[in-house]
């Protein structure tokens, strides 16, 4: 006899096959480390959200038991490698403060060859750091534009490192490596300064170049949403040439809309609370306001790994670990990682 089909038509071995599809989604081993750095920021911009570790409040590298030495960011850096991780994402803060970054680079480098090695920078640093930074390794740069024309800029608390941002982009340009643009959309009073934006990246300057534009909306702003955006680059480009969904490997899907121009914008329309990797996600209170775009761990400047942006309390020391023993550090990884992942199986159907 057939099973008979639910509702929807779904018999109950497609709903099985359904469900071991959506564990294999959900229960996807996370590859991708945001690793920050550095609290320091010479930027006070008003939709940073800090990585959820908080303010503008020092660097990492130096004094107490607490923090983190260049030896143990080195130790942890080289475990998460072991463990599984392929992308990794310096980050702050400004990490181009740390003077310790390139060595850190070359560090995962040296323990993961094919590692993808990138950094998100505010450009408000000498470019002289950033050169070092691919000499030892870097793949690739993220810049955020906190502003793109001077008027803007100066109302998101920049001043001086305009030029400086500008010199910056520049060099990446000219370096050729891989580069993505990081806006965030802040509503009615960014629009205009989006426009000049995406005006200006329409350009054959940009577009025959290795560069991704990628358009944020403000997580802090609960209104916001994916649609926004789309909304937005409607008003101001029209609808584009050619749409499409590209997957991640390492992080979570997101759409790619390309005009006649060349220009291409990414859009994270995809969220980590859909996903709902962990166990606690099912009875997370925050997971109707989850915003998160990417499926990635952080490491903190505490040397704490996290496994979500919005929950604290999520997080095991790698610090200690490393501390009390190297070589068994990538065994605490993998058990707490066991504990958080939703393992639960899935039953299959009765046999008939």
């Amino acid at each position: 006899m057939l099973p008979e089909p639910n509702e929807y038509g779904q018999t109950m071995g497609a709903r099985y096959e359904q469900q071991i599809e959506a564990r294999a989604r959900r229960f996807r081993r996370p590859s991708y480390l945001r690793v920050v750095v550095t609290r320091a920021c010479p930027m006070h911009c008003p939709f940073c959200h800090h990585e959820g570790v908080g303010g503008n409040d020092g660097a990492v590298f130096g004094a107490g038991r607490s923090r983190p030495g260049f030896a143990d960011w080195h130790c942890m850096l080289d475990v998460a490698a072991r463990a599984g991780i392929r992308k990794f994402k310096f980050l702050g803060g400004e990490p181009l403060l740390e003077g310790a970054l390139p060595a850190l680079i070359a560090g995962v480098k040296s323990a993961c060859l094919e590692a993808d090695v990138s950094v998100i920078t505010s450009g408000a640093v000498p470019v002289e750091m950033l050169e070092a930074c691919f000499a030892a390794g870097l793949d690739r740069a993220n810049l955020s534009i906190h502003g793109w024309t001077w008027e803007a800029f100066r109302a998101n608390g920049g001043t001086v490192q305009y030029a400086q941002r500008r010199a910056v982009l520049e060099r990446l340009l000219v370096l050729g490596r891989p580069l993505k643009l990081n806006f965030v959309y802040l509503g009615e009073a960014s629009e205009q300064d989006l426009g000049v934006f995406l005006k200006d990246l329409s350009g054959e300057r940009f577009t025959s170049r290795p560069v991704t534009v990628s358009i944020l909306d403000d997580l802090g702003n609960a209104e916001m949403s994916p649609e926004t955006i789309r909304e937005v680059l409607r008003r101001l480009l029209g609808e584009p040439r050619e749409k499409w969904v590209d997957d991640d490997p390492s992080s979570l899907p997101a759409e790619r809309w390309r005009w006649r121009s060349g220009l291409t914008v990414e859009i994270k329309s995809s969220i980590l609370g859909e996903l709902a990797p962990w166990v606690v996600c099912e009875t997370c209170p925050k997971r109707k306001q989850c915003r998160e775009g990417t499926f990635a761990l952080r490491l903190e400047p505490s040397g704490d790994v996290r496994f979500c942006m919005d929950r604290p309390d999520l997080r095991f020391s790698l610090l200690e670990a490393c501390r009390a023993d190297p070589g068994r550090a990538v065994d605490r990884w993998e058990a707490e990682l066991c504990a958080m992942a939703n393992t639960r199986p899935v039953v299959p159907p009765a046999m008939a």
